[in-house]
């Protein structure tokens, strides 16, 4: 899953070298999208009550 700080700073790590014109853009982008999730991610952690509402919502049919 990409909902980790970490998980952007190695995958920034792996494009550091890897880049080519163009893409950076695009690279940016993504990780910023990863760094959001990461985010919402420890929002749902840092509320219990909120994490287990949501797990009852998702289990619904």
């Amino acid at each position: 899953q990409f909902t980790s700080n970490e998980k952007a700073a190695e995958i920034s790590k792996f494009f550091a070298t890897r880049t080519k014109p163009g893409f950076e853009r695009t690279l940016k982008q993504s990780l910023e999208n990863v760094r959001i999730s990461a985010r919402w991610a420890e929002g749902i952690r840092s509320e219990p009550g909120l994490a287990q509402t949501v797990r009852e919502l998702l289990a619904k049919p």
